[in-house]
């Protein structure tokens, strides 16, 4: 367990997570303009030396001290951090730093009040794809999830370290939820979907929710990170399997990067991205029954239509 070094007489809340739940907007839109709050975003809570050390260093060599102190100047304050990389790193660690994670969080803000925003897990596992194969990946989507109940072979270990991969059991929110609560007083779980649906409905509920108030109008208008669409991922996935042999020399580089930005910009539109109806079916029977779980955790998604539909159908 990590030594308790507390900090602050002001108010601390701590987005975590999930991933692919519009957190861009958050961290770009709102978090900045919140009324009263220092606002702490990826720029520190993932780049900084001390929390590169509080996410990914080994607690033989960890100091919790060094992060306290980074906060020091800020006992007083109320503070914001952010960052979706706080419930674990899922590509290549398969979440092994989230428990971690939020031990050392809680031992420098043990007052903190954290905020979980949940996407059903078919369409995050989806977008992780996208933006897997976006980042120059070419795997299919069943090399790229890896299910519990695999058969474990050295060809495909249990938890894939080499390549990159998701493992389903990180997904599975209860356990998300109880670790969090084990940690902190307070834990606000809202939906990606209602965000989705009607983000300008969604907000002053959000801000509601963690009695916070806006020092500007939110710009709803301006798209973050847009989807990419069917015929945009298979092309991508054409791209990258070349890229090994392009990225050689510095003129194939500025080719590949040419071509990039050529299905990037100008061959988006028609049919959106979607999994074989196989596959998503076997990702909603592996959570139906955890999420199942989230009403006795969370009671107000107890009758959210979004949630019977996304989580439980």
């Amino acid at each position: 367990m990590a030594e308790c070094l507390v900090l602050g007489m002001g108010r601390t809340i701590i987005h975590v997570g999930m991933p692919r739940t519009a957190s861009t907007f958050f961290q770009r839109a709102l978090f900045p303009h919140v009324d009263g709050f220092r606002y702490v975003g990826v720029d520190e809570t993932q780049y900084s030396d001390h929390f590169q050390k509080l996410l990914y260093q080994d607690d033989s060599l960890y100091a919790s001290a060094m992060v306290a102190a980074a906060f020091a100047d800020a006992r007083n304050e109320n503070l914001l951090l952010s960052n979706e990389l706080f419930v674990g790193q899922s590509l290549y660690l398969n979440g092994t730093n989230r428990t971690r994670n939020a031990e050392r969080l809680s031992a420098i803000f043990p007052d903190a009040e954290i905020l979980i925003v949940l996407r059903n897990q078919v369409d995050l596992l989806q977008s992780l794809y996208s933006i897997g194969i976006y980042s120059g990946h070419s795997m299919s989507p069943e090399a790229f999830i890896r299910f519990s109940d695999d058969p474990h072979t050295s060809e495909n270990p249990r938890y894939p370290t080499f390549h990159p991969s998701e493992s389903t059991e990180i997904y599975r929110y209860s356990e998300l939820i109880k670790l969090y609560k084990k940690h902190f007083p307070k834990v606000h779980v809202v939906l990606y979907e209602d965000f989705a649906t009607d983000p300008v409905a969604f907000t002053p509920r959000l801000l509601s929710k963690l009695n916070m108030t806006l020092s500007r109008e939110i710009p709803f208008s301006e798209k973050v990170n847009p989807s990419l669409s069917a015929r945009q991922l298979y092309l991508f996935k054409i791209l990258n399997r070349w890229k090994p042999l392009i990225h050689r020399e510095k003129f194939g580089k500025r080719i590949f990067g040419t071509k990039q930005r050529f299905v990037e910009k100008r061959m988006g539109g028609g049919k959106g991205f979607a999994f074989d109806p196989a596959l998503r079916e076997k990702i909603q029977n592996t959570f139906k029954a955890d999420n199942r779980l989230l009403i006795g955790q969370v009671p107000e998604l107890d009758g959210n239509e979004y949630f019977k539909r996304k989580y439980l159908s």
